[in-house]
């Protein structure tokens, strides 16, 4: 019976699964965050190359291409803006990576504490997507609006379901 007093709390099996997930989960985020910094620069060197091409397009095709050129200028200024804001971008979502894994880490060893760490991380990428690279950029696709949304909601009830757990 004091055997029992003494021992240490047991982590739930969901606490367990999601705490290893987010380790993975934040890992590959570092990583692609590092990818897309490296496929951006690519992407900025080609767009002057596309303005030019929309100027030309324009000449050409009189009204028409006025409409394209339009567009593409507007394309292009959106390109514009993510490369300029990126490496910010870049520095705050690796440290909200961070954050979640801070906190799922104090999560493993059930304080309490630590799904406030998780929460800062995982509200803090989408809001700094959101005012560094624009609404398009974080509402692109229906992957971009699951990956920047809903599985971080998801997570934080699902942590927030185990908060009983936890001192």
């Amino acid at each position: 019976m004091e055997q029992q007093a003494n021992a240490a709390p047991a982590r739930p099996t969901l606490l367990t699964v999601l705490c290893i997930l987010t380790w993975v989960g934040s890992g590959i985020a570092i990583v692609m965050l590092f990818l897309a910094k490296a496929a951006l620069s690519v992407v900025s060197s080609g767009a002057e190359a596309m303005g030019n091409l929309g100027a030309a397009m324009a000449e050409s095709a009189g009204e028409s291409g006025s409409a394209a050129s339009a567009e593409m200028s507007k394309a292009m200024s959106e390109v514009d803006k993510v490369a300029a804001n990126f490496g910010t971008y870049l520095i705050v979502g690796i440290i909200c990576a961070l954050l979640c894994i801070v906190g799922s880490v104090m999560m493993w060893k059930l304080k309490k504490t630590g799904f406030y760490v998780y929460v800062a991380g995982e509200l803090g990428a989408p809001i700094a997507a959101i005012v560094l690279l624009g609404t398009g950029y974080a509402m692109e696709g229906g992957m971009m609006i699951a990956s920047t949304f809903v599985l971080p909601i998801l997570f934080v009830v699902l942590y927030g379901l185990n908060l009983k757990h936890m001192k």
